[in-house]
Formats: C-alpha cells, sequence, structure tokens
C-alpha cells in the first residue's frame, strides 16, 4: 500500500467554489433586467398621483400576464445613517417561540405608507385578477425593504400571494428570526451590486441577535477590465455552527471592501445597464 498517496483534501469551509456559483440562466438575467427597469422608473417617480407618503412613491403596471408594484423608498443621508443608535422593535403578529424584530425606523416609514399601497395593489387586482392572478414587488435601497414588507402583510392578510419580490441594494431589515420568517414566507431575489454600500448595513454587531439578511442573494461582480462584461453569481448562506441560524453568504457583498464615499456612489448602478435615479430622457 502506497502510504505516501495524498488524502484527498475537503474543500474549505468558506471556499468561494462552494458559495456561489455563476448564473447562466439567460431568462433569469432577462427578468433582473426587466424588474431593474422598472425600479429604476419607480426611482424618478415624483407627483402626487404616486405618492405613498411622504417621500414614498410607487406605480403599477401590468405586462406579460402579470402586475408589478414599483416603490420608491425614502432618501437617508447615508453618512449619517451609519453613525445613528439602530433600534429593532417586534414585528407586529402572533408568533410561537421568538418575536422577529425589525428596524425602529424602516417600519414606522412602511406603516406611513401601508394603506395606500395595500389599496393601490387591491385596485390592480381588481382591475387584472380575470387576466393577471400574478403580482411581483419591486424597489431599489429602502423601496426594497418596503416591497418585503408589503409581500408580507398581503400574504398575512391573505390578499394575495406574490409572486416575486425583487430588489436592488436593499439594507438588512431586521434580526435574526425575522430572516428566518422571511425565508420561510417568501422567495426574494436579492440582487446586490460589488462596491455598493448599504447592503451591508446596518452592521452586524451582535452576531446571535442582531441584523441578518434573509436568503436568496444575486452578487453582480464587477470586473477590473471594462472590457469584461460583469458576472452574476447566485450566492449560498451556511448554517452557522455557532449561532445555529442559517448566515449570510460569505464571498459576495460581504467581501467586498469598505469604502463609504465610493460604494455610496456606486449605490445607483448601474444595475443591468440601469441607474437608479438617472431620470432624464435617454
Amino acid at each position: 500500500m502506497n502510504n505516501n498517496k495524498k488524502k484527498k483534501r475537503k474543500p474549505d469551509h468558506f471556499d468561494r467554489t462552494n458559495f456561489r456559483r455563476k448564473v447562466e440562466n439567460l431568462d433569469l438575467l432577462y427578468k433582473f433586467a426587466k424588474f431593474a427597469s422598472y425600479s429604476k422608473r419607480a426611482s424618478c417617480l415624483i407627483g402626487h398621483e404616486n405618492r405613498m407618503a411622504e417621500g414614498i412613491y410607487a406605480f403599477a403596471e401590468s405586462h406579460d400576464q402579470e402586475v408589478t408594484i414599483a416603490i420608491k423608498g425614502t432618501k437617508y443621508d447615508f453618512q449619517k445613517w451609519m453613525n445613528r443608535k439602530n433600534v429593532l422593535i417586534e414585528y407586529p403578529g402572533n408568533f410561537d417561540h421568538v418575536k422577529p424584530r425589525v428596524d425602529l425606523t424602516f417600519y414606522d416609514d412602511y406603516v406611513k405608507s401601508r394603506h395606500n399601497l395595500i389599496e393601490l395593489v387591491k385596485t390592480e387586482l381588481s382591475r387584472h385578477i380575470k387576466s393577471f392572478p400574478r403580482i411581483s414587488l419591486v424597489g431599489h435601497g429602502l423601496g426594497g425593504v418596503y416591497a418585503i414588507f408589503l409581500a408580507l402583510e398581503l400574504q398575512e392578510s391573505k390578499i394575495m400571494n406574490p409572486l416575486n419580490v425583487f430588489t436592488f441594494g436593499q439594507p438588512r431589515i431586521g434580526d435574526v428570526a425575522f430572516a428566518d420568517y422571511v425565508n420561510k414566507k417568501l422567495f426574494i431575489f436579492r440582487i446586490t451590486l460589488e462596491g455598493d454600500y448599504v447592503p451591508v448595513i446596518p452592521f452586524r454587531t451582535d452576531p446571535g441577535r442582531g441584523y441578518l439578511h434573509h436568503r436568496n442573494e444575486f452578487f453582480i461582480d464587477v470586473p477590473c477590465d471594462c472590457n469584461q462584461e460583469s458576472v452574476v453569481y447566485e450566492c449560498r448562506g451556511f448554517k452557522n455552527p455557532e449561532y445555529g441560524y442559517f448566515d449570510e453568504p460569505p464571498y459576495c457583498i460581504n467581501a467586498c471592501e469598505l469604502n463609504v464615499d465610493q460604494r455610496i456612489k456606486i449605490h445607483n448602478g448601474p444595475y443591468f445597464g440601469q441607474m437608479m435615479g438617472q431620470c432624464q430622457d435617454d
């Protein structure tokens, strides 16, 4: 027997190849680009007819046998926001075990707009329910936060079970229990862009109980060579052996270097060719 034969090395726990894979599905990439265009349109909304609450706007449009609700979130000074005191409050509902907690500011802002957002959904359903029985929600930044709160409420109140939820550059919303609750209730395409600062805040200062992203991150890896195309990766988390919950992917947005000034500029894109907030006619 050859005792010098090398043993097969087990893959490293944080090996990139184990935690992300390139998205080759062209239909999925097309879907990302389509919903990015809706999110861009929402980022440019202004006017009373689209106003859900102070600074929060939304519009609805039917397409491909489906209704899309696109939400524009309020604007924050992220430089100041990073230094704010993060407060988690209990998410309303009946829960058997640990009650999920969500960011106070995010949820308060959603509550101000929830009635108008739900009425917008009901109006669209009444108009299209016979021919368009499906609904998708989309939002960029804080618009993505409100889209998730709305999706949960539509499902919890049995108004409608959203078909798809797409968020672009969405910050963390709540704690470990809330992330687990979202994972069980919804499938969210959480799209992140290399260099964006927003998806890594609020910071994870309490790994056992503090802020945590839900699953299904799709990461746009921007190459250093401008002549190369960006690559989209589907990112996988892992079961945290210390705390027992499903943790965030280590090798996607969380692996990016922190450069606050630059990363805030990157927050608006481009996402599949769409620059959020660039509202002039092309």
